[in-house]
């Protein structure tokens, strides 16, 4: 009783802060959003903006302009500008804002952002044409590897995931559904282009260098955001978001199959990828391999 009376209380004070309304919010310039394909190190990142104090990113992924789940609604002539489109449009943009602000739990909060994977930068920039973009980049083969151990977890059964019962090499129907629905999003190619044309609103971070040289890549970030980076903020993020405090207590590098952080490690994909899968790798995503610098 008490909490729900508190939550509420604490919600009333949130919406005093951040009023949906504000021009701040409905342009998108108090707005961020972290992508990248799932396991791509979205969580780990809007862990780390959580860390400052003047952001807030929420863990719970709205889905506001996510690429599977967005629903289009047009009339019959298929004019984007019907009167069922724009309310649409309407209610998925004010949703996002009024969730993020119910959920965010700080005060001293500044910027609000949202965490999901797949989302559509022409939509978000549409209805949000101020707001920031950080997009997850991570070898496509490792983020292969991370998805099927998501799925295992999920499903408790290896069968059309692994090849045995022992999940070492990744099944190759698995690996050429996951692979050939990226390309068919061709979102890797949106977000290069967008981070290229507008490198002020979007930015493209390597969950390899994060995973190298931390300190740096959340100075750029934290800059990026526009907020203060002092060194005592990045440490104090990083510090708060090891593997080993993520993990409950393990180091980096020792295995968990059925925890969500699972192993922390870069190149996992050469543990887990047969003579086949490799082949096939090369065959679906060998260019997008070499053009984003992991071949």
């Amino acid at each position: 009783m008490l909490k729900n009376i508190s939550r509420k209380i604490r919600q009333s004070l949130m919406h005093l802060r951040f009023n949906p309304a504000d021009p701040a919010l409905q342009n998108g310039s108090k707005i961020f959003f972290v992508t990248g394909r799932p396991k791509s190190g979205t969580t780990w990142m809007a862990r780390l903006l959580n860390a400052h104090p003047q952001l807030f990113c929420d863990l719970e992924e709205n889905y506001a302009y996510n690429r599977n789940w967005l629903i289009e609604y047009t009339d019959d002539r298929g004019e984007d500008n019907s009167f069922f489109t724009k309310r649409m449009r309407s209610l998925i943009k004010q949703g996002l804002l009024s969730n993020l602000i119910a959920n965010c739990p700080k005060f001293s909060a500044v910027y609000l952002g949202d965490k999901t994977p797949n989302l559509d930068l022409d939509l978000i920039f549409r209805d949000l044409p101020q707001a920031k973009v950080l997009v997850m980049l991570r070898d496509p083969r490792d983020v292969a590897v991370s998805l099927a151990f998501h799925c295992y977890r999920q499903s408790k059964r290896w069968q059309g995931i692994f090849s045995d019962g022992n999940l070492q090499s990744i099944d190759s129907l698995f690996l050429r559904d996951r692979l050939s629905r990226f390309q068919q999003f061709a979102d890797e190619a949106q977000y290069l282009d967008f981070a290229r044309k507008q490198p002020e609103q979007c930015t493209i971070v390597r969950y390899e260098d994060l995973h190298a040289n931390g300190e740096m890549m959340l100075a750029g970030i934290f800059q990026f955001l526009k907020v203060p980076a002092s060194q005592r903020l990045i440490d104090n993020a990083i510090a708060a978001n090891t593997f080993e405090r993520m993990s409950g207590g393990r180091q980096r590098g020792e295995v968990d199959r059925t925890a969500f952080v699972r192993k922390g490690i870069v190149g996992d994909w050469r543990n887990h990828f047969s003579s086949d899968n490799i082949q096939l790798c090369s065959e679906l995503i060998g260019a997008s391999l070499t053009r984003l610098g992991y071949e």
